[in-house]
């Protein structure tokens, strides 16, 4: 359902966190593949897209989900 509720956008941040231990941002298309994480993305779709930040130990996790690709 759109727009992911907030505790799916942490699950995401600590997921990213988990893979990089390290500031990063993960972008993610919520419609078509909600489980593939693409990141420090280059290139955007052209659709709605909910950003939100988050401080995980020293690490900032930039989280960016798109509508659909």
């Amino acid at each position: 359902m759109w727009p992911p509720e907030e505790e799916q956008l942490k699950k995401i941040a600590l997921n990213a966190y988990t893979e990089t231990n390290s500031d990063t941002t993960v972008l993610v298309y919520w419609k078509n593949n909600p489980n593939l994480m693409i990141m420090d993305p280059c290139f955007f779709a052209d659709t709605e897209y909910v950003k939100k930040t988050y401080q995980i130990n020293d690490s900032l996790i930039r989280v960016i989900v798109g509508q659909e690709d």
